[in-house]
């Protein structure tokens, strides 16, 4: 009774310190079908999978309060029997990785080339999320360049979202702007090699 009593105690004081290292709790953190694959793709899945890193519960008050999973994570694409196809480290895209619930990846054909693409997010700051832009292509993960500047800010919240597209193979980003205390729209547009930003825009003009 007495080693049961100690080690509920030092269960709970570990949880309440936020150091408590559990990365059994899900290794899994976004598991989705992927949309438009071609007849001879083995990949019918997409899946984030943490490879190296340890789960904790954040109390102090903040943006990261509650679960937090970090560490290395890697994206895995999965056949029918959820074989490995092939796999891209998410990690080599971010200088750090955070997650703090499970999501569902979103996916849209922004440069029209007939592959789906998708976004991975991170939070920033209050109102911004840092994107990468990616793409799934004869069963690999890619990155899509982004000119001038690698990565798309909106302020859209979310680890996977959707951006509006717009004609000739082109999206667009709203994000507000502390410093200067308005929103901005940016557009990217698809040149043959890269998305290039096109505009900017703020909203009252």
């Amino acid at each position: 009774m007495m080693r049961v009593l100690l080690s509920t105690f030092i269960f709970a004081a570990l949880l309440h310190a936020g150091t408590f290292e559990a990365p059994q709790h899900r290794a899994i953190l976004a598991d989705s079908l992927i949309d438009s694959t071609s007849n001879a793709s083995k990949a019918s899945r997409i899946v984030l999978a943490i490879t190296d890193g340890h789960y904790h519960v954040e109390h102090e008050p903040g943006p990261f309060m509650g679960p937090n999973w970090t560490g290395d994570f890697e994206l895995q694409l999965l056949d029918d029997r959820r074989q490995i196809v092939s796999t891209a480290r998410l990690n080599e895209s971010f200088e750090e990785l955070r997650f703090q619930k499970p999501f569902s990846f979103q996916f849209s054909d922004y440069n029209q080339d007939g592959h789906p693409d998708f976004a991975i997010g991170q939070y920033a700051s209050s109102n911004i999320y840092v994107y990468r832009l990616f793409t799934i292509m004869d069963d690999k993960i890619k990155e899509l360049p982004i000119e001038p500047d690698q990565e798309i800010i909106s302020s859209e919240r979310g680890y996977s979202i959707l951006f509006t597209k717009g004609s000739h193979a082109s999206f667009e980003t709203v994000f507000y702007n502390n410093a200067a205390g308005k929103s901005f729209k940016r557009v990217y547009e698809w040149n043959g090699n890269s998305f290039e930003r096109v505009s900017e825009t703020s909203s009252q003009e």
